[in-house]
C-alpha cells in the first residue's frame, strides 16, 4: 500500500496519508531549491531542516460542510540553517 487516509476520515492509517506525501514533497524541493541556491554562491551549509505544516478540516474531505475545502486550510514552512561563506 503506498498510502492511506486516516481512521478519522475512512481509512486504516496503516501508510502515511496523501496530505502527508504533499508535505514532504513541499519541504524536500525548499530543501534543494535552498541547497542549489547556496551552491551557486559559495555558502557550505552545515544543517539544513525544512518543516511544513498545514491544518484541514476533515468536513471538508468528507463533503460534510459545503464551505469547507476539502485540501488544507493553511500551510507552513519554517527553514532552520547554519552556513558559512567561502
Amino acid at each position: 500500500m503506498l498510502g492511506d487516509m486516516p481512521p478519522s476520515v475512512g481509512g486504516g492509517g496503516k501508510a502515511p496519508s496523501p496530505g502527508w506525501f504533499l508535505r514532504a514533497s513541499h519541504a524536500s524541493c525548499i530543501a534543494t531549491l535552498i541547497a542549489m541556491r547556496a551552491a551557486e554562491e559559495g555558502v557550505v551549509m552545515t544543517q539544513l531542516e525544512v518543516v511544513v505544516d498545514s491544518q484541514s478540516d476533515d468536513r471538508g474531505i468528507l463533503g460534510a460542510a459545503d464551505d469547507v475545502p476539502a485540501g488544507p486550510l493553511s500551510t507552513s514552512f519554517r527553514v532552520a540553517l547554519s552556513a558559512y561563506d567561502v
